[in-house]
């Protein structure tokens, strides 16, 4: 495809998203799931970048790896052997309304869960707690 032609394809859709005043159309969305609304709300992992990386790489010692990545800005936790890199890095594609392309969002936006890297951070940790909290309950009976 001609690069004039992609081109247009793009700035049609970019313009398809512009209101009047030049300002992003707000998202006609229907009721989203309550996963979904805590994704949103949350943004942790579209707000920073997170890697792991294996210290043995590097060869060199695994304090020098770490102070590397720390005088850069990323925060370094370390897991079962394992260094977890976070950069603060936001998706181009964030606002202050959340995803602009939420709906159209990449596939790996929408199999990932944030909750192995982020723990309690990531909002969807309060679905697995509501959950015990329910199992606990006892029925009522009729």
């Amino acid at each position: 495809m001609p690069v004039k032609t992609i081109l247009d394809i793009l700035m049609k859709d970019r313009l398809s998203n512009v209101d009047g005043n030049g300002d992003m159309k707000e998202h006609k969305t229907k009721r989203l799931p309550r996963k979904q609304q805590l994704c949103i709300e949350c943004r942790k992992c579209c707000e920073k970048v997170g890697v792991y990386t294996d210290p043995y790489i590097y060869e060199m010692d695994e304090r020098e790896v770490i102070d590397f990545y720390k005088a850069r800005g990323a925060t370094v936790t370390k897991s079962d052997g394992e260094l977890f890199i976070v950069f603060d890095l936001p998706c181009p594609h964030l606002s202050e309304k959340g995803c602009d392309i939420y709906q159209k969002r990449p596939k790996i936006c929408r199999i990932y869960s944030g909750q192995h890297e982020f723990g309690d951070e990531c909002l969807w940790s309060t679905l697995s707690k509501d959950k015990r909290k329910t199992a606990k309950r006892p029925r009522k009976s009729k």
